[in-house]
């Protein structure tokens, strides 16, 4: 990073202390965990209020994957794909061990019921969300991974989840693949190199002093897109049945085990504690707008409740999930430095 990015960020972090626009994206951010229910609570009790904005879901999220790519660099890229089997690891877990057991577990508690059983396998074939590198943060995790899987696993995005569904499911629902590549194409794979491209372009300098400036929007707009997506679900909330509660308990199953099977995978692996935590964020934090946005374009109102019921779980899991894993290495020496984060440090001669 040159000294003219490193200027403009410490100007930047000068100016947060007392800017109100940096207050609220801080204060959503330190209570997503609580933002997330609630907006979707919100969203199910005042539909009308909100579900005039889901024409313009699309071109937030595409807004919101760009401001999150400004914080990466083609170095974070190289750096892991120099040592890739712990990406491949995120990748496996996210694109295939997941969805394929999401199908089993939606087949077991559901069967027959095909668009609930959709959401299920939506929900577990996104990538990994943005938000999960504030767990990975929190926890001492390794971000460079972090950030890494983030990218690549949101540029396969387009190809992965379509091909993923039409595998799955291909026998009982009925997607436009093509329409749904291109919406994929449009709202993160774009946006996400463009925002990386901007970031190498401008040698950090569109991170140090943009990307600050865009965050608490982004993050007001992750608000508005939970409130209007769940709008979608409204009339299954009001009529909630036994069924809806399997589904509910079944997603919440889902995510814990992903949580837990990512990490278990990374001990297997004999990988250091803070790639050990980031695999397991990673494989149990999900894009959840990206499900969500998908549910509500191609599939009936049923098919959303799933996905919202992921988005629910996900946050509270990640809290419960790095508690735990700070218990469990209690012991561990946190000095080692991770491989990955090693070679991106040596890359940029840090």
């Amino acid at each position: 990073m040159g000294r003219k990015a490193i200027d403009g960020m410490a100007t930047v972090q000068a100016g947060k202390a007392t800017n109100p626009w940096f207050a609220i994206g801080a204060f959503i951010g330190r209570h997503m965990a609580a933002a997330a229910p609630l907006c979707m609570l919100v969203g199910v009790l005042f539909p009308d209020q909100f579900s005039w904005m889901a024409p313009a879901v699309e071109l937030m999220f595409a807004f919101m994957t760009f401001q999150s790519a400004l914080a990466t660099t083609s170095c974070d890229l190289l750096a892991v794909i120099r040592h890739p089997l712990s990406l491949l690891a995120a990748l496996f877990v996210l694109f295939i061990v997941m969805p394929v057991l999401a199908l089993a577990v939606g087949n077991l508690v559901v069967p027959g019921n095909t668009d609930a059983i959709a959401g299920m396998v939506i929900e577990f074939c996104v990538p990994m969300g943005v938000t999960g590198l504030m767990w990975v943060d929190i926890y001492n995790g390794n971000r460079s991974f972090g950030l890494a899987v983030v990218v690549i696993s949101t540029v396969l995005a387009p190809l992965t989840m379509p091909l993923t569904i039409q595998l799955l499911m291909g026998a009982t629902v009925h997607v436009d693949l093509v329409a749904m590549m291109l919406d994929l194409l449009i709202m993160i794979a774009l946006p996400a190199v463009a925002g990386m491209a901007c970031n190498d372009l401008s040698h950090g300098k569109a991170n140090a002093r943009v990307a600050p400036w865009l965050a608490p929007a982004s993050k007001i707009m992750l608000v508005l897109i939970l409130a209007t997506n769940s709008t979608r679900i409204s009339g299954s909330m009001h009529h909630f049945t036994p069924e809806l509660l399997v589904v509910a308990l079944a997603m919440a199953l889902l995510s814990g085990v992903a949580y837990v099977f990512g990490y278990i995978l990374a001990r297997l692996m004999h990988r250091n504690v803070g790639e050990c935590i980031t695999l397991g964020v990673a494989s149990g934090s999900r894009n959840i707008t990206t499900g969500a946005v998908l549910a509500a374009a191609y599939f009936p109102s049923v098919t959303m409740f799933p996905v919202m019921m992921g988005t629910l779980f996900q946050h509270v899991l990640a809290g419960v999930f790095g508690w735990a894993v700070r218990k469990l290495d209690a012991h561990s020496t946190p000095a080692a430095v991770p491989e990955i984060e090693r070679a991106y440090q040596e890359h940029n001669g840090r």
